[in-house]
């Protein structure tokens, strides 16, 4: 009987197995869907495509010269999901890593370039918005116990384009698709025939304007979005999944069933990563949730010190987190009632310890390290969140909150007279039944 042999990645042992022509499996390792021979522990369902299983455990990549990236079987942040450095998506699978820089690589973007020199097919993708046009390849080997590659260029400064083509070869995963087709041209070529195609040396290629664009992705979801136009009444509206505000106007949205994603343009546009002023030390990158253990990606913001359960500008060695509407504030704003521009700040702009800032607008006080803005002319201050406010408003809200108070002093009161009644009951349910006691004993 075959005992199988050892992953590092999983306890038990994996046994060779040739899946039947036509049925897919995915990969634990690369979550890519493939055919063929695979390896596989049936007691757990966890099966590893041949060339993944075979993966070198730590490699030097030409994108990441500093340190040598090891190969993880799960994500090392809180997150359980990692960022891929290469085609700036989010990953939950096998991983190429380097836990100082946190850099990270999935296994189909880390592949060295095949050295396979017997193909069915070599299918290249060329990205007209690349530096040097620097082609994708994917590679096809012509028999049928060979496995396909992927040959993934090494030094680029976008992000590198997919394609999606199933091979007849067996053991071979599905490749991603692109975001997008629109900068792509598409040849099929014969490495026999040395970049000639099959007829009278022709390269038969997919015209530019040929392959229209339907597919808008974002790095955060995984299905195709829509630009729409939303402007819907209040009871129809659409919240952003970024920013959690309703959107108006146009923006992004996912159609598939029961899937209630919708992004602000702007939101939408968002830099992946930024280097912010108030967070110096490291950059900060955006995640469509927040990296810590909680059910529902909540995070407390370490501008406005509020909670959120969007996307979030993240430094996961600091624990620092940003809103988005935050990390995108203006340094400087006006209002109409104050006659000189006011100035973000990051913390208690003025020194000593006893020092606080007070908001003008709703009489509050902003605490030591909150943002707000302040004019240090007229030691004039407002929270973030007030200062677009006019003192009517916030006073209103003022008011509103005292009567809530009020009414939570009435309560607590209320409960307290019940209680103590409640108390004065059993005490004399007590006496009474004590003096009962007392009685049938004296008899």
């Amino acid at each position: 009987m075959d005992q199988g042999c050892k992953h590092f990645s999983h306890l038990h042992n994996l046994v060779m197995h040739q899946m039947p022509e036509g049925v897919q499996v995915t990969c634990s390792c690369c979550n890519s869907s493939g055919t063929g021979t695979v390896y596989v522990c049936w007691q757990c369902n966890f099966f590893v495509h041949a060339q993944c299983f075979k993966a070198t455990r730590s490699l030097k990549h030409p994108s990441h010269p500093l340190h040598p990236l090891t190969l993880v079987p799960y994500p090392t942040y809180p997150s359980n999901s990692f960022y891929c450095n290469s085609c700036q998506s989010i990953g939950t699978g096998f991983s190429y890593s380097c836990a100082d820089c946190e850099f990270d690589l999935h296994v189909q973007c880390a592949c060295p370039i095949s050295e396979a020199t017997s193909f069915q097919e070599l299918v290249q993708v060329h990205n007209s918005n690349m530096e040097n046009n620097v082609p994708f390849v994917v590679q096809y080997h012509s028999s049928a116990h060979d496995q396909a590659s992927v040959s993934i260029p090494t030094s680029l400064h976008t992000p590198i384009p997919t394609v999606q083509r199933t091979s007849k070869a067996q053991n071979a995963p599905s490749v991603p698709t692109p975001m997008s087709f629109q900068h792509l041209t598409a040849s099929v070529q014969y490495p026999s025939m040395a970049h000639t195609g099959p007829s009278g040396g022709q390269d038969h290629s997919i015209p530019q304007h040929g392959v229209k664009d339907e597919a808008i992705k974002h790095f955060t979801h995984p299905h195709n979005l829509s630009l729409v136009n939303l402007n819907l009444d209040k009871q129809n509206e659409v919240v952003c999944s970024g920013c959690k505000v309703a959107i108006t106007g146009r923006g992004y949205s996912c159609f598939e069933p029961n899937c209630n994603f919708h992004l602000h343009e702007s939101c939408f546009h968002l830099e992946k990563q930024i280097h912010h002023k108030s967070h110096p030390e490291h950059p900060l990158r955006l995640l469509p949730y927040a990296p810590y253990p909680n059910k529902n990606g909540e995070f407390y913001c370490n501008a406005c010190f509020g909670y959120g359960t969007g996307f979030t500008y993240n430094c996961s060695i600091c624990k620092f987190d940003l809103h988005i509407t935050c990390a995108t504030l203006p340094e400087t704003v006006n209002r109409p009632d104050h006659e000189h521009v006011l100035k973000l700040f990051y913390s208690c702009p003025v020194q000593g310890e006893e020092y606080s800032v007070s908001c003008d607008v709703c009489y509050g006080s902003v605490q030591k390290e909150e943002w707000g803005y302040y004019c240090e002319s007229c030691d004039f201050g407002t929270h973030l969140g007030c200062v677009d406010c006019e003192k009517g408003e916030t006073d209103s809200v003022v008011d509103a909150q005292m009567q809530l108070q009020m009414l939570q002093l009435q309560m607590q009161s209320q409960n307290q007279r019940l209680q103590f009644q409640m108390q004065m009951s059993q005490q004399q349910a007590q006496f009474v039944s004590s003096l009962g006691k007392s009685m049938l004993n004296s008899l």
